[in-house]
């Protein structure tokens, strides 16, 4: 089956490296991939850095400098914490656009994507990320080709921007063949407007290559670590403030706090008010991660919201006991509390210090739910997600699905007029 993805860009995240497993896969099977990117500019995809690595018969077509797409804002509302974090020191706020902004500013865009799917000659196209999903189903339409749309964090806590893109999913989504999401709690937002249509696919877990050196594996085991994008949404705030009491408690453990973002500087500040500079480190990012986590002791995510966190089954795949914030959706339908982790609630900041502390003055408990842990490659094993996307695959070819319409929205005429594909 000939398959294009569709991405933002296929720089360092958690839905690329998904998306790398999932293009690798079937272009193992001998499948024709293609994967598009939108903005990558002058910065090189991930697997040229190297980040992930991708197979030798995958074609990747970035659209380039002369095509350009909206701004995307430096953060969602309702994710500031006490710190401000809103967004970075000296960032002004862009202007919020309408939907008919987007569609007439993003027009040169829509037709270059809608060109380059057509060269493509997919059966199926698989979007990524809601506003990457908006412009590759306005880019698909009338071509025939169904597309699969996939959601991938908990759309109550990560909100659209402005009306103008709300109105923009609410329109379009029914027009795709499939709403996909990684829980059934996120699903159930979109069911108004998708029905039948949505599905849950979780993101696959695979077992971690062997360490390259076993001599230096778990090293002391006191490295608290924790690994993700430098961002409000993954509460750095809260888990610093979290770890001050146990940097006294505890002081033989460290904190390593890898990934990178435009809140790092914001957040080494915070560390040096805290008093915790000599045993909180900002090592990065890393395009190894599981190098870094067999080495650690304990993971920890204190995240205000999450998908289906890639860093924590990574985690639990080498053997890591970890603690997380239980968040709505992601750490919840992962972790079997008490049996290969521990949940707290969320943003609960005594409760994750309280949780941490009993883990790091105890190491039979860390070893107890270290032993369960690596279950989760089997609870999500990659053939088995992707047997998932498969049989979604085939629904989808063998028939397009009638069109929805939303009341109050824009028309189908309406759509295509302004963005003038």
């Amino acid at each position: 089956m000939r398959i294009t993805f569709v991405m933002g860009c296929l720089r360092c995240g958690g839905a690329e490296r998904v998306v790398s497993y999932m293009a690798n896969y079937w272009a193992a099977k001998g499948w024709p991939i293609t994967i598009i990117t939108l903005e990558h500019g002058n910065q090189p995809p991930c697997y040229e850095q190297p980040c992930y690595d991708l197979h030798p018969a995958v074609v990747h077509h970035d659209l380039g400098d002369g095509v350009t797409f909206l701004t995307v804002l430096p953060s969602s509302p309702g994710t500031a914490g006490a710190l401000n974090l809103a967004q970075p020191p000296g960032m002004a706020t862009p202007a919020v656009p309408t939907a008919q902004e987007i569609l007439i500013e993003e027009a040169q865009g829509h037709r270059a994507l809608r060109a380059a799917i057509r060269r493509s000659q997919p059966q199926v196209v698989i979007s990524f990320i809601y506003k990457t999903n908006i412009r590759t189903l306005l880019a698909a339409r009338g071509l025939g080709i169904p597309v699969i749309v996939s959601e991938r964090n908990d759309p109550y806590k990560e909100y659209m921007e402005s009306r103008g893109w709300e109105m923009l999913r609410q329109q379009l989504y029914p027009h795709a063949a499939f709403v996909v999401a990684l829980t059934a709690e996120n699903l159930r937002y979109y069911a108004p407007y998708v029905g039948k249509r949505g599905r849950v696919i979780p993101n696959p877990v695979l077992s971690p290559p062997p360490p390259a050196e076993p001599q230096m594996l778990r090293k002391t085991g006191k490295t608290l670590l924790t690994m993700g994008r430098l961002a409000p949404a993954k509460g750095i705030d809260l888990l610093l403030q979290a770890f001050a009491p146990l940097a006294v408690c505890h002081p033989e453990w460290s904190l390593e706090i890898w990934g990178e973002g435009s809140y790092r500087t914001t957040y080494e500040t915070l560390a040096d008010t805290l008093g915790l500079t000599p045993q909180v480190r900002f090592p990065g990012f890393t395009p190894h991660p599981h190098q870094v986590l067999q080495q650690a002791g304990l993971f920890v995510m204190a995240s205000r919201y999450e998908g289906f966190p890639n860093a924590l089954c990574e985690a639990m795949a080498c053997g890591l006991p970890v603690v997380s914030f239980a968040c709505s959706s992601g750490p919840r339908q992962i972790i079997r509390d008490g049996i290969d982790g521990v949940l707290v609630p969320p943003e609960d900041v005594p409760a994750l210090c309280a949780a941490l502390d009993r883990l790091m003055g105890d190491a039979a408990a860390r070893q107890r739910l270290a032993q369960r842990a690596p279950e989760v490659c089997e609870r999500f094993h990659l053939a088995n997600i992707m047997g998932m996307w498969e049989q979604l695959l085939r629904q989808a070819t063998q028939r397009m699905p009638g069109v929805q319409q939303v009341p109050g929205a824009l028309s189908c005429t309406a759509l295509e007029q302004h963005a003038s594909i």
